[in-house]
This record gives structure tokens, sequence and C-alpha cells, in this order.
């Protein structure tokens, strides 16, 4: 599973106005290193702080 692609779609996609993922959805899979902190700000646009 691409879970960059999938993580970067979620965080992405807004229902009713509201992420599909939060910011702390996407720090949380930082930490379990399911994507790197480069990632983290490709998707996010901001630098990862732990």
């Amino acid at each position: 599973m691409d879970w960059f692609a999938s993580i970067n779609r979620f965080y992405n996609t807004f229902v009713q106005g509201e992420r599909l993922w939060s910011l702390d959805q996407v720090k949380q899979a930082v930490k379990l290193n399911v994507i790197t902190e480069s990632q983290f700000a490709e998707i996010t646009d901001q630098e990862y702080v732990a």
C-alpha cells in the first residue's frame, strides 16, 4: 500500500468543510514511521515538529 498517496489524499480531501484527516493524524503517521518528516512537509506544507 502506498501510505504517502493515501494520507495525502485523506488530508487534502474536504467533506462539508472538514478534512478527512487532521494535522494530528498526519503527525501520528510520522511517529509510527508510516511516512517520513519530509513527506509530512510535502502533504501539509508545514515543517514537522514533534
